[in-house]
């Protein structure tokens, strides 16, 4: 997957996630969009998500919900998540198991002429 490409979905989603921060390189917090963290206290933020391998995952230490990065943009934004989702192909990232297509290399075959004899 693309780092940059899930980065800038991230940022198109940040003006739905309350209270979004950058906390440093391949993690973000804000308000959980499940829960809603704490009712009283707005400063909570326990929704994260963060950076694993190549994949962006969300976890909420609040209410433990934890999902991908491409589950999150569908449940907030569905259009997005098209969007999203075709980006992702074009570029050749199908998903779990994706595999590229091989590459058939055959050798030229060699056809050897028969005695013609008499019958």
């Amino acid at each position: 997957m693309s780092i940059k490409r899930e980065i800038k979905y991230i940022h198109k989603i940040s003006h739905y996630l309350p209270s979004f921060t950058e906390v440093k390189d391949g993690v973000y917090r804000f308000r959980c969009v499940f829960c809603g963290d704490s009712k009283t206290k707005k400063w909570k933020k326990r929704g994260h998500l963060y950076q694993k391998s190549n994949n962006f995952n969300y976890k909420c230490f609040n209410c433990g919900h934890s999902t991908s990065l491409g589950k999150l943009i569908e449940h907030l934004d569905p259009d997005l998540y098209r969007k999203y989702l075709l980006e992702r192909y074009k570029d050749g990232d199908s998903g779990r198991g994706a595999t590229k297509t091989p590459d058939f290399v055959f050798e030229k075959p060699d056809f050897k002429k028969r005695n013609q004899s008499t019958k």
